[in-house]
């Protein structure tokens, strides 16, 4: 069905695709994919916000292929006389989708949408797109994220174990060879079929967080279609897994540290002061749901996992986290854990370890070990170094031992050498992707440019006040450059 569809599309196209330069894909698949007209519908609940479907080849590698199914959004240009192009975002993840942000949420784009169309779409495997990548049950899932904070006995070890071979297995049986198509070249490679879909010989970007190891591929695939990028909270794609989650575990350190110095500060702060102090408590609250477990009313958990992960996940918005976190705490220091656990099974936990979407793209792209032993070997050490993230994030490992693709390049620096522009923006204390990557990624990109924003939390831009915003899109709208050591208080 699907090849069809794309063979009565492609035969009654007038438009010739515009030329790319990636040496491994199919030229033929190119043609094919890169002359199709894209149908446009309002959408959404702003009707100015338009979507569409975009058709991709599966593989990019093979002369036959099937066909796979995007979803797109754009949000046109306010000023169609003063447009400077296409500006496309990508918002994160991996597996994060890029259409709900942009039609729940078009507000967010008005100033910069002043001279671009905005255009995002849902990456392969995520949102309504298809295939959307579901491994697992509920009932799998709320296993996952029920566990302990990090295992200790005998049986945890097994538990974590079992449940991080169940979850590779379980994507293998439904994808099966699939997998290994469900990786950042593949998503920038879609990205230049929907560049040559909308008629544009090059396109704009800005990535936040996952979508910056997205941009600095697809401006190494494809320099020579890249006008202005913008990476905001940057990957550094030269890491491995293992590297990438002890990175973490170090910039979540930080920041729960930084965290505790800001609540005794603060008149409702529930914690001890002293920062030995406080970390104890908190890790004697994440200790005690860890030996056991509370469970409400409605039969829903309150693992030592989950409290863990929220406290995460607190961190990425200190300036409405760090409150709602002080209040969580209060309840729950006084014996109430009810508060705790309903916003532990709310949008508020963005820690997600059974996230197949994110591992799908992590576990294939940025693979090391196939040790299954590593992360027990790890974890002890890892404690030590960052005492309340150390562990679950050695842990974390687990299901990329045993994931059923890999890549098969090893993580490498990237240098998008011949592209445009690249302005990359970063916090100091940012706990999920730590200030020292996007300072690895600004020395390896070869037309980079680094502004550092002396703040805490995960994104820049929307977060980091009139500086940041400045910076951003005076670069995007005329091309200004920052100074060299340029900081945003």
């Amino acid at each position: 069905m699907f090849l069809m569809m794309l063979v009565g599309l492609a035969s009654c196209q007038t438009h010739t695709p515009l030329a790319t330069h990636d040496a491994l894909i199919s030229t033929s698949v190119v043609q094919r994919f890169g002359a199709q007209s894209l149908q446009w519908v309002a959408c959404g609940a702003n009707p100015l916000v338009q979507c569409a479907t975009l058709l991709v080849p599966a593989d990019y590698e093979a002369n036959e292929t099937d066909t796979w199914k995007l979803s797109v959004a754009r949000l046109p240009a306010k000023n169609t006389a003063n447009r400077l192009g296409v500006l496309f975002f990508n918002p994160g993840g991996p597996g994060l989708a890029g259409v709900p942000e942009l039609t729940d949420d078009p507000a967010y784009w008005d100033d910069l949408r002043a001279r671009y169309d905005i255009v995002t779409f849902d990456h392969r495997g995520t949102g309504t797109s298809s295939p959307a990548i579901a491994c697992l049950t509920d009932e799998e899932k709320s296993a996952i994220r029920n566990q302990t904070s990090a295992p200790i006995t005998v049986a945890q070890i097994e538990l974590t174990r079992q449940l991080g071979r169940m979850h590779g297995a379980k994507c293998h049986q439904k994808y099966g060879s699939t997998m290994r198509l469900f990786n950042t070249k593949n998503i920038a490679r879609d990205m230049d079929i929907l560049r040559m879909g909308l008629r544009e010989s090059k396109i704009s970007y800005l990535g936040f967080s996952y979508g910056t190891y997205l941009g600095a591929s697809y401006a190494t695939l494809f320099p020579e279609h890249t006008h202005r990028v913008v990476l905001d909270s940057a990957m550094n794609p030269a890491l491995n897994y293992t590297q990438v989650r002890h990175d973490q575990a170090m910039g979540m350190q930080d920041s729960v540290s930084r965290f505790i110095a800001d609540c005794g500060k603060q008149a409702d702060c529930p914690l001890p002061k002293g920062q030995k102090e406080g970390l104890a408590v908190l890790m004697q609250l994440i200790a005690n749901l860890d030996q056991s477990a509370y469970i409400g009313a409605d039969g829903k958990v309150l693992s030592g996992g989950r409290a863990l992960g929220l406290i995460e996940s607190f961190m990425y918005t200190p300036e409405d986290g760090w409150p709602q976190l002080r209040r969580l705490l209060a309840s729950s220091l006084r014996g109430d854990y009810q508060p705790f656990l309903e916003a532990a099974h709310s949008d508020a936990l963005m820690v997600n370890p059974a996230d197949s979407p994110y591992l799908s793209v992590m576990c294939h792209d940025l693979h090391d070990s196939r040790d299954t032993d590593l992360p027990a070997k790890l974890a002890p050490l890892w404690k030590e170094q960052a005492p309340i993230s150390g562990a679950g994030r050695a842990w974390s490992l687990q299901p990329c031992a045993s994931w059923p693709a890999r890549a098969k390049e090893n993580p490498k620096p990237l240098q998008a050498k011949g592209s445009g522009p690249i302005l990359i923006v970063a916090g100091q204390h940012d706990p999920a992707t730590p200030i020292h990557w996007a300072r690895a990624l600004h020395q390896s990109l070869a037309n980079s440019h680094l502004v550092e924003w002396l703040g805490d939390g995960h994104i820049v831009y929307g977060r980091s006040g009139d500086c940041g915003k400045k910076v951003i899109e005076s670069f995007l709208f005329a091309g200004e450059l920052p100074k060299i050591g340029m900081l945003c208080p």
